[in-house]
């Protein structure tokens, strides 16, 4: 159960995989980074499937081969160690990689979904590839060109595709929409936990294609603001409350969450190391962050009970930082956001077009 989606977006293809592994037996305090406390009390009567642990879904075997793996954790787990060892020895080409297939069982795999991403330059042109196995729905879009999907969060990820508000068009770089995308997930998942129910989500990796070769984005701040119109109704106020910072240290992912006014870490391992194989030297005591790129989800009520979303993506190192977060442990936990009037003045007009139409 997972939501891996690969776009490849005019040229710039990317890989995004959630976190959430799940199981039929509920586990004890069962832990998502944006809800701090565990969760089982939430869960409604007469579920299926239950939240197990946070495992990354998507790899970057070599610089020219990306892998997304979904479905039974033992099979995609060996699958993962397989490739990894088979590329050791071998350079990432198409070939080779119908070489290693063709040896492959497929018994093996036979309960998986699995894609994978192949770069390989000749006379200074690329020649991308792209190998799938299990279930998976294609489907063409405006915004992401062409793409392939699988798991249970894919009919979320089509309806969030088609209602991305105004501040997105085919013109932006699949950087911005794919990251809009990723924290709409996530502040639709805050506020109403459908995502964990259909047993997809608690967080996103990201893999891009750039500078010659593949990279998960790092170093990303995803902010969920509460807000509503002033008195007047032509201003907005807006509540920053949950703020988490993606960074890696080698091969392990931490999630750094503040949930007014409480911290904790979140480390997210791939599926092929186990955490006592975690050196402890490799995660440094966390110092905060002054963000670099900020992804804010601004979540308005309306008065039907429905909700509005709107998601602004700012780059300081572009600069642009119209958003900005800077966070600095310990406890009491503290950070200081700043939005600009501008976008909040952007949402606003987003927020009454959606009114009239």
């Amino acid at each position: 159960m997972t939501l891996i989606s690969f776009t490849t977006n005019f040229g710039r293809p990317i890989l995004i995989g959630d976190l959430l592994t799940t199981s039929d037996q509920q586990r004890p305090a069962s832990q998502i980074p944006a809800f701090l406390d565990n969760i089982d009390n939430a869960m409604p009567e007469g579920q299926q499937s239950f939240p197990h642990e946070l495992k990354q879904k998507i790899y970057i075997i070599k610089d020219k081969i990306a892998l997304g793996l979904a479905g039974n954790v033992y099979q995609a787990t060996m699958y993962l160690k397989d490739i990894k060892n088979f590329f050791n020895y071998y350079t990432p080409t198409e070939e080779n990689f119908k070489k290693f297939m063709d040896d492959y069982d497929k018994e093996e795999i036979n309960a998986c979904s699995i894609v994978v991403f192949i770069v390989e330059e000749t006379d200074d042109k690329l020649k991308p590839s792209i190998h799938h196995y299990g279930i998976w729905e294609e489907y063409n879009d405006p915004l992401v060109e062409c793409g392939l999907i699988t798991g249970t969060g894919k009919n979320a990820f089509f309806k969030k595709l088609r209602q991305l508000n105004s501040g997105v068009n085919k013109d932006d770089s699949s950087r911005t929409i794919n990251l809009t995308l990723l924290s709409l997930f996530m502040a639709e998942e805050k506020y109403t936990m459908d995502s964990i129910v259909d047993s997809w989500g608690a967080g996103f990796e990201i893999i891009e294609y750039a500078n010659g070769k593949f990279k998960k984005m790092d170093d990303l701040t995803y902010i969920i603001c509460q807000s509503e119109l002033d008195k007047t109704g032509k201003a907005l106020i807006n509540n920053p409350f949950l703020i988490m910072h993606y960074t890696y240290h080698g091969d392990a992912l931490t999630i750094n969450t503040y949930l007014e006014g409480k911290f904790r870490r979140y480390g997210v391992l791939p599926l092929d190391i186990k955490r006592e194989e975690i050196d402890s030297l490799v995660i440094p005591e966390y110092k905060g962050f002054q963000s670099s790129q900020v992804l804010c989800t601004f979540v308005i009520e309306k008065e039907d009970g429905d909700l509005f979303l709107a998601s602004v993506l700012t780059n300081p190192n572009d600069g642009y930082d119209a958003i900005n977060a800077k966070f600095e442990p310990p406890a009491p936990a503290y950070v200081q956001v700043g939005i600009t009037e501008f976008i909040s003045e952007q949402v606003l007009s987003w927020y009454n077009q959606s009114l009239q139409s």
